[in-house]
Protein backbone atom coordinates (compact mmCIF):
# COMPACT_ATOMS: atom_id res chain seq x y z
CA UNK A 1 0.00 0.00 0.00
CA UNK A 2 1.11 3.54 -1.03
CA UNK A 3 1.68 6.44 1.43
CA UNK A 4 0.00 9.61 0.31
CA UNK A 5 0.67 11.98 -0.89
CA UNK A 6 0.45 9.62 -4.57
CA UNK A 7 4.43 10.70 -6.49
CA UNK A 8 1.85 12.16 -9.38
CA UNK A 9 0.43 14.16 -6.94
CA UNK A 10 3.58 15.81 -5.74
CA UNK A 11 4.37 16.42 -9.30
CA UNK A 12 1.58 18.30 -9.89
CA UNK A 13 2.03 20.64 -7.06
CA UNK A 14 5.70 20.91 -7.63
CA UNK A 15 4.58 21.72 -11.26
CA UNK A 16 2.05 24.13 -10.32
CA UNK A 17 4.48 26.35 -7.57
CA UNK A 18 7.16 26.19 -10.70
CA UNK A 19 4.67 27.52 -13.07
CA UNK A 20 2.61 29.89 -11.34
CA UNK A 21 5.34 31.10 -8.86
CA UNK A 22 8.62 30.92 -10.27
CA UNK A 23 8.77 30.93 -14.08
CA UNK A 24 7.29 34.51 -13.90
CA UNK A 25 10.60 35.53 -11.73
CA UNK A 26 12.93 33.80 -14.74
CA UNK A 27 14.71 35.81 -17.35
CA UNK A 28 12.69 35.91 -21.11
CA UNK A 29 15.79 33.86 -22.27
CA UNK A 30 15.22 31.32 -19.96
CA UNK A 31 11.60 30.78 -20.66
CA UNK A 32 12.14 27.88 -23.14
CA UNK A 33 13.91 26.04 -21.21
CA UNK A 34 11.68 26.03 -17.64
CA UNK A 35 8.98 25.12 -20.03
CA UNK A 36 10.76 22.47 -21.09
CA UNK A 37 11.18 21.55 -17.38
CA UNK A 38 7.45 22.19 -16.52
CA UNK A 39 6.73 19.84 -19.71
CA UNK A 40 8.75 16.93 -18.34
CA UNK A 41 7.42 17.05 -14.98
CA UNK A 42 4.13 16.99 -16.86
CA UNK A 43 4.87 13.60 -18.90
CA UNK A 44 6.96 12.26 -15.53
CA UNK A 45 3.60 12.80 -13.72
CA UNK A 46 1.55 10.82 -16.44
CA UNK A 47 4.06 8.60 -16.12
CA UNK A 48 3.52 7.99 -12.52
CA UNK A 49 0.09 7.41 -13.07
CA UNK A 50 -0.05 4.90 -15.46
CA UNK A 51 3.57 3.78 -16.45
CA UNK A 52 3.37 0.86 -13.95
CA UNK A 53 0.02 -0.29 -15.57
CA UNK A 54 1.47 -0.12 -18.98
CA UNK A 55 4.52 -1.97 -18.23
CA UNK A 56 2.44 -4.71 -16.77
CA UNK A 57 0.21 -4.39 -19.62
CA UNK A 58 3.24 -4.59 -21.83
CA UNK A 59 4.62 -8.24 -20.33
CA UNK A 60 1.65 -9.57 -20.58
CA UNK A 61 1.28 -8.61 -24.05
CA UNK A 62 4.69 -10.15 -25.26
CA UNK A 63 4.41 -13.48 -23.33
CA UNK A 64 3.26 -15.21 -26.28
CA UNK A 65 5.20 -13.50 -28.57
CA UNK A 66 8.55 -14.28 -27.06
CA UNK A 67 8.05 -16.22 -24.00
CA UNK A 68 8.36 -14.79 -19.91
CA UNK A 69 11.20 -13.12 -19.00
CA UNK A 70 11.65 -9.53 -17.63
CA UNK A 71 9.95 -6.35 -19.65
CA UNK A 72 13.23 -5.28 -21.35
CA UNK A 73 13.92 -9.04 -22.11
CA UNK A 74 11.11 -9.56 -24.09
CA UNK A 75 11.75 -5.96 -25.57
CA UNK A 76 15.45 -7.31 -26.73
CA UNK A 77 14.65 -10.88 -27.87
CA UNK A 78 11.28 -9.20 -29.94
CA UNK A 79 13.97 -6.73 -31.48
CA UNK A 80 16.64 -9.31 -32.33
CA UNK A 81 13.83 -11.62 -34.01
CA UNK A 82 12.45 -8.42 -36.17
CA UNK A 83 16.00 -7.81 -36.88
CA UNK A 84 16.49 -11.40 -38.23
CA UNK A 85 13.70 -11.50 -40.14
CA UNK A 86 11.66 -14.20 -38.43
CA UNK A 87 8.75 -11.96 -37.79
CA UNK A 88 7.95 -10.53 -41.22
CA UNK A 89 4.89 -10.09 -41.62
CA UNK A 90 3.42 -11.21 -38.73
CA UNK A 91 0.22 -9.36 -38.04
CA UNK A 92 -0.52 -9.91 -34.13
CA UNK A 93 3.33 -8.67 -33.50
CA UNK A 94 2.26 -5.46 -35.87
CA UNK A 95 -1.01 -5.31 -33.89
CA UNK A 96 0.50 -5.80 -30.87
CA UNK A 97 3.70 -3.21 -31.53
CA UNK A 98 1.50 -0.30 -32.59
CA UNK A 99 -1.01 -0.94 -29.42
CA UNK A 100 2.42 -0.62 -27.53
CA UNK A 101 3.25 2.54 -28.96
CA UNK A 102 0.14 4.45 -28.89
CA UNK A 103 0.00 3.61 -25.03
CA UNK A 104 3.92 4.99 -24.64
CA UNK A 105 2.83 7.97 -26.45
CA UNK A 106 -0.45 8.38 -24.57
CA UNK A 107 2.32 8.86 -21.79
CA UNK A 108 4.75 11.23 -23.15
CA UNK A 109 2.92 13.22 -25.69
CA UNK A 110 -1.03 12.57 -26.15
CA UNK A 111 -1.49 15.36 -28.10
CA UNK A 112 0.40 13.24 -31.40
CA UNK A 113 -2.63 11.05 -31.10
CA UNK A 114 -5.41 13.51 -31.59
CA UNK A 115 -5.98 12.38 -35.39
Amino acid sequence: MRESPQTADLIDAARAVFRDELLPLLPPDRRYQALMVANAMVIACRDARQGGELEAWAHELLVPLVGDGALEEQERRLAAEIRAGRRDGETPVAEALMELTRRRVAISNPKALVE
